[in-house]
């Protein structure tokens, strides 16, 4: 049976279970991958981003095994932003059910609506950073991807755990990983808000 596995953390688990057992790659049928970036500013370095840079071996040995690669990384995650003003729809529209998980994410999320209005300026928004993986692996028709040869840096300083992508007419650095580029964040916000606008059935 074929697996969708989304990881949205520190890659260092898959990379260990790729090591003990690398034949584990023929039983997925997509890893999406919550990290990195191309084109976007990092938010760790200004190249790097959170998760890859947290284990870029980890993330390299991932890179260069067999798994079907798809990257949801900052080029995408930093356009799809939920807003104070989803969060009032929401208040309203809530489905009973889920008011519970409604409220504790509303209280939870003042802090990272506070974070991100200090250190991107955006006001009254966030990036929807991990609910997109889910959702792109969920609806892959959301997303513009395009396949690159790509590789993770393992150095130090800026660009440990750096996508490096060779974009060359001869590439031949890296491997083919698909990395999602462009994203219709209307529609995804949207789906991400009636997950808690439709009760349980």
């Amino acid at each position: 049976m074929s697996l969708f596995l989304v990881t949205v953390g520190r890659l260092t688990n898959l990379a260990l279970a790729l090591q003990l057992d690398p034949s584990i790659s023929s039983k997925f049928k997509k890893v999406v991958i919550m990290g990195g970036t191309v084109f976007a500013p990092g938010n760790i370095t200004p190249v790097s981003e959170a998760n890859l840079y947290g284990d870029p071996e980890a993330a390299a040995l991932v890179f260069e095994s067999d798994l079907p690669i798809t990257i949801v990384g900052l080029d995408v995650t930093q356009q799809t932003r939920l807003t104070k003003s989803h969060m009032q729809y929401l208040s309203r529209e809530v489905a009973a059910d889920k008011r519970e998980i409604f409220n504790f994410l509303d209280a939870a999320l003042e802090c990272y609506f506070d974070f991100y209005a200090f250190s991107n300026h955006f006001e009254g928004e966030c990036p929807m950073h991990d609910p997109l993986a889910v959702i792109v692996a969920v609806n892959p028709t959301l997303v513009h991807v395009e396949t690159m040869n790509a590789v993770v840096d393992c150095g130090i300083g800026f660009t440990a755990g750096m996508i490096i992508t060779d974009r060359r007419v001869r590439s031949v650095v890296g491997r083919p990983v698909d990395i999602c580029l462009e994203v219709d964040k209307e529609k995804a916000i949207a789906e991400l808000l009636s997950v808690f606008t439709k009760g349980e059935r």
